[in-house]
């Protein structure tokens, strides 16, 4: 069972360091984006196996390693949209006070 917590998401056995976007699409798909921190393709694979992408070059490698993205229909969406929006909501807490 996969759990996402503000820093991280688990599997109960690997843990891997994320950051989470929701709705950013230009396409218009609602969808939770997970984006791997820290060069975490290897966890990001054992976490969510096929759902794991990595579609950058050798350039933008050092940017982004691996990302998830959780359209509506999957079963995942709903407990990653909460996290998700948990998340947004501490940001413009924490930005709102500077």
């Amino acid at each position: 069972m996969i759990k996402f917590h503000q820093y991280y998401v688990t599997n109960g056995k690997t843990k891997a360091k994320c950051h989470y976007s929701a709705g950013n699409r230009t396409d218009g798909r609602e969808a939770v984006t997970i984006y791997a921190r820290e060069y975490g393709r290897r966890e990001f694979n054992e976490i969510f196996g096929d759902l794991a992408k990595n579609d950058s070059d050798s350039m933008t490698d050092y940017f982004e390693t691996s990302r998830v993205v959780i359209f509506k229909d999957n079963p995942l969406y709903a407990a990653a949209l909460e996290r998700a929006l948990i998340n947004d909501k501490k940001n413009q807490e924490r930005w709102s006070k500077k």
